[in-house]
């Protein structure tokens, strides 16, 4: 299987296939909207053949900023939830579900939103990735 590294730069290049999203392996320097961040957030060792593994990244998408008291933002956030589309994370990820023959599988599993409205900052989505080998 893969690195970590390879998987992650893997789902970047698969996002970046949207256009107008900019799209991080791991954290930026800073969050400019509308973007999306991908990081790694479970591991399991000793999957299928014995020395395997199985990676969870959680996918998060900032769209829009939070503006006290309106929901509006939200509305910037749903094309990236579709399941099809131009602006579909699934659909571009489910696109290559071998990552260029770097993994055996790839499955988008589902998707929460956010708000940081407490923090005046963004509305977004964690998108839940699983790759294995």
């Amino acid at each position: 299987m893969a690195t970590l590294d390879e998987l992650g730069q893997a789902l970047k290049t698969r996002i970046e296939t949207i256009g107008g999203l900019r799209v991080a392996w791991l954290a930026p320097d800073r969050v400019n909207i509308p973007m999306a961040i991908i990081i790694p957030n479970q591991i399991r060792y000793h999957t299928r053949s014995g020395d395997g593994m199985r990676v969870t990244f959680a996918v998060r998408v900032y769209a829009a900023s939070v503006q006290h008291g309106s929901w509006r933002g939200m509305e910037a956030v749903i094309p990236y939830l579709d399941k099809s589309g131009v602006k579909s994370i699934k659909a571009a990820l489910e696109a290559d579900t071998r990552l260029g023959g770097i993994a055996s599988f790839m499955q988008v599993h589902g998707a929460e939103t956010f708000d940081d409205e407490e923090a005046d900052q963004w509305w977004g989505a964690v998108i839940e990735v699983e790759i294995g080998d």
